[in-house]
């Protein structure tokens, strides 16, 4: 991944601190250099420990907590609420320096070179603290301020405007963001501004309407549908700047990557919903601390987006999945059982799994000239690199080719057609790794690459059926391995549903969804789990087009399972 948090000036990095100081009433010899932090003890080399710069949250004098009360969180639907907490130092004759840092959760076996069960944890960070003590007030300030000065130069968040959606998951993002995420803030200098949501797409609106320019990051609490509503925000905003002619311009709007401009803030998700696959996915897990980490330091890479858009314009962007048929009637029946909380996606996922519906449909898939020169002309998954994707991916880091050889020459274009009955169509934007589906729908699908994986379910009969849903579930094997099932890297997919009762098989995306819903003709597109009717749509991927406060999953050990994610 692109790293864009580090960039301390020239200056900063040629700083040299060496000294001698107590840590636990024990001397140790501390030294800053290159951009690494290192202690070690004086009486035994062998102890050390070393800190990158970048993984530093703060260094501060000792201090006390203000008599002032801390700002209470309060519903605000227009004006943002600051709950930052002041501090003040103890005493202005410091004798001692704290150093807070984030670290990565490592079991003790994986270190020693052991095996272990639980090495799914390398994906979590949590907050540690060092306390450098000296006699000498002059060498506390040094350090102080010259490791301030290093961190300042950091291209880091100072300001942020988070949302919280109070309704989604368990419906405690509140209380989430209370005991989690304020103390992290704060500790990072970071002040917040809060916006308690009230409403579905209040999300959309206000980030349409708000002055944003004096954020550094927009960020949200909650599951995939709020961060389905800040992210289109921020991207429709971008366009209706760049664009004079307003929201109607997108009839005619070519979707290629650089026609669609990128948000200049990037954005970020503190995971409280009910599956939270994209967070997984990002992070390689919904620890709630492990994101807020990666927010505060600034960690920010490029994200694929795909669009999803019929002949009369866009409809919607997406970030995990867009699903045809099983999963869209799942979306789409839930609502009726949200009295069941998320219980309610199992109840209704086992009644169409023994409805056993299939759905016709043509599909025309774009083999992109950058796949098939790699592999023997077919776009297959099971052709191309077997390749996961890990901080720092290197497929991720390629330069983009597809677009421009789609611009030599438009005959050059190819395009594979499938046709036939699915019990699902899904076109997945990441691996959609979650807790529940460890091994992902995709597991090989990247997050910045600018292509979907598009999974083709023949129908069949309920054991079928079964076989794959417990297959998806599974740290095992994968759904490539069933003859029903095919997968296909692509750009751009053109999808049509087949007899539908429809009048040209495109509806109004926005009509209530009490008035529309599946039948046994057609299903509904469940995007990003919200509900899209059209029928007959286009499907594009576009690279990098979002920035978003993400590190990426680490890499397993080779004697280690993968882990991946699945869309509900």
């Amino acid at each position: 991944m692109d790293n864009g948090a580090y960039q301390p000036e020239q200056e900063i990095k040629s700083s040299i601190l060496l000294n001698t100081f107590q840590i636990d009433k024990k001397s140790y010899r501390v030294f800053y250099n290159n951009e690494t932090l290192i202690w070690e003890k004086i009486k035994n080399n062998k102890s050390k420990v070393i800190i990158p710069i970048h993984d530093v949250i703060s260094v501060c004098y000792p201090k006390r907590k203000s008599s002032q009360p801390t700002p209470q969180v309060t519903p605000s639907l227009t004006s943002p609420q600051h709950t930052q907490q002041i501090y003040h130092d103890a005493n202005d004759d410091n004798r001692s320096i704290t150093i807070n840092y984030a670290k990565r959760c490592i079991d003790p076996k994986v270190e020693s070179g052991k095996s272990s069960k639980n090495c799914g944890d390398r994906n979590k960070w949590r907050i540690h603290s060092v306390t450098l003590h000296s006699n000498d007030k002059y060498i506390i300030k040094e350090w102080h301020d010259t490791l301030n000065k290093i961190l300042n130069a950091l291209k880091r968040p100072r300001k942020l405007l988070l949302f919280i959606n109070p309704y989604g998951g368990k419906k405690n993002a509140l209380q989430l963001y209370e005991k989690y995420a304020k103390p992290i803030f704060r500790m990072a200098n970071v002040d917040v501004s809060v916006i308690i949501s009230q409403r579905p797409n209040q999300i959309f609106d206000l980030v349409m309407q708000q002055q944003l320019d004096q954020y550094d990051g927009i960020i949200c609490s909650g599951g995939d549908g709020t961060f389905s509503e800040l992210f289109n925000g921020l991207i429709y905003r971008k366009m209706l700047s760049e664009h004079s002619n307003g929201m109607e311009s997108n009839e005619e709007l070519n979707l290629d990557n650089e026609n669609i401009p990128s948000p200049d803030i990037p954005c970020g998700i503190i995971p409280a919903g009910s599956t939270d696959t994209i967070a997984y996915c990002l992070h390689g897990t919904t620890d709630i601390k492990t994101c807020i980490i990666h927010i505060v330091l600034g960690q920010v890479s490029g994200f694929d987006i795909s669009s999803i858009s019929n002949d009369k314009g866009l409809i919607k962007f997406y970030a995990s999945v867009v699903a045809y048929g099983f999963l869209g009637d799942i979306s789409f029946e839930q609502e009726n059982y949200r009295f069941l909380g998320p219980r309610r996606y199992e109840w209704v996922g086992f009644k169409k799994v023994l409805l056993n519906r299939g759905y016709d449909v043509e599909v025309l898939i774009h083999q992109d000239n950058a796949l098939s020169s790699t592999n023997q002309g077919q776009n297959s998954v099971n052709n191309c690199d077997k390749i996961k994707c890990y901080e720092n991916c290197s497929v991720c880091s390629m330069p983009s080719t597809s677009t421009a050889n789609m611009k030599k020459a438009n005959e050059e274009e190819k395009f594979k057609k499938i046709t036939g009955r699915f019990f699902m169509v899904n076109l997945a934007n990441i691996s959609c790794a979650c807790q529940r589906s460890p091994s992902g729908m995709s597991p090989y699908c990247h997050l910045a690459d600018g292509y979907n994986d598009i999974i083709l379910v023949r129908h069949g009969n309920i054991f079928q059926n079964l076989r794959f849903l417990i297959k998806l579930s599974s740290k095992t094997g994968q759904i490539t391995d069933f003859p029903f099932v095919e997968m296909y890297r692509t750009n751009k997919v053109y999808f049509k549903a087949l007899n539908s009762t429809s009048e040209g098989s495109l509806t109004d995306s926005t009509q209530p969804i009490s008035n529309l819903g599946p039948n046994k003709y057609t299903s509904v597109w469940n995007c990003d789990g919200e509900i899209v009717q059209d029928t007959d749509v286009i499907i594009r991927a576009h690279r990098k087009l979002l920035p978003v406060f993400y590190r990426g999953p680490v890499q397993e050990d080779l004697e280690n399972k993968s882990r991946g994610c699945c869309c509900c």
